[in-house]
């Protein structure tokens, strides 16, 4: 692909995870819904590779974000999914990560307790 389509599917990618973002937080304003989510959570977390970069190589090769964002959380049993939007702390193409500052989340999972 040339640079310009690139940027291009980008910039499609980015705007249905804001779109279906945007739908989420719609759909947790009705109180009255079961698909109202459970909480939200207000988070900072730094997300990297623990083999790449200092200490570890010679060189700084980390590519990494570090971000702010707030996430709907919703959990049926042992499931959970959350969705929500954040901020590239370190501003566009910040840490490695690139494209805008505005960040998008999405995950899915099981719990398993421990005890």
């Amino acid at each position: 692909m040339t640079g310009c389509s690139e940027c291009h599917a980008l910039m499609r990618a980015v705007r249905r995870t804001y779109a279906v973002i945007a739908l989420l937080v719609l759909v947790s304003t009705i109180p009255a819904c079961a698909l109202a989510p459970h909480t939200l959570r207000l988070e900072a977390e730094h997300v990297s590779h623990p083999l790449a970069g200092w200490p570890v190589s010679g060189h700084n090769t980390e590519d990494a974000v570090t971000q702010a964002s707030a996430l709907l959380h919703w959990r049926a049993g042992p499931a959970y999914f959350d969705a929500g939007i954040g901020r590239n702390l370190r501003g566009a193409n910040g840490g490695g990560f690139y494209g805008p500052a505005i960040t998008g989340t999405v995950r899915a999972g099981l719990e398993v307790p421990l005890r």
